[in-house]
């Protein structure tokens, strides 16, 4: 199953919390993106 995975990036502690949660849903078998997948810092 493929999750968009939307919600703020405004903080560094939300894109962490974001880049956490993203990486638990891919080791649960989850095909998970976050608009932080399209950006370079």
């Amino acid at each position: 199953m493929r999750i968009y995975q939307a919600g703020p990036l405004f903080t560094a502690a939300e894109i962490r919390w974001h880049k956490d949660f993203t990486q638990q849903l891919s080791d649960a078998g989850y095909d998970a993106q976050w608009p932080g997948d399209f950006f370079t810092p």
